[in-house]
């Protein structure tokens, strides 16, 4: 239905990137679109939370990999609405990638002061 397909909200690409390739992240960083429509009901911080990765392989053979944390913040108006933070690389560094995304989850979120 009407507002149930995500949306890539920020893209910070190089100039010389094809945004073409881009265009399935939305997809596949929400699988379950439905999720979108529902209020979270969960209860625990874990079952707000998932980091997942996938890679995106280019016309060349070339690979993207893509590192991604869904999280659950509270708006302004008490609302829980999943969003999720992808970084898009050619880099395999999950480490690193999943340090950088749980500052973007606790900027996102108002967590340790972070905003």
């Amino acid at each position: 239905g009407t507002g149930s397909n995500p949306v890539m909200m920020f893209c910070f690409a190089p100039s010389t990137a094809q945004l073409m390739n881009y265009k399935v992240v939305p997809d596949f960083s929400f699988p379950d679109p439905q999720a979108l429509l529902t209020e979270s009901s969960a209860t625990s911080e874990d079952q707000d939370r998932e980091t997942f990765t996938f890679v995106l392989t280019e016309s060349d053979s070339r690979r993207l990999y893509a590192f991604c944390r869904r999280y659950t913040p509270i708006d302004n108006s008490g609302t829980k609405r999943p969003e999720v933070a992808c970084i898009i690389t050619r880099f395999c560094w999950y480490d690193v990638f999943s340090s950088l995304l749980d500052l973007v989850e606790e900027t996102a979120c108002g967590k340790n002061g972070a905003l």
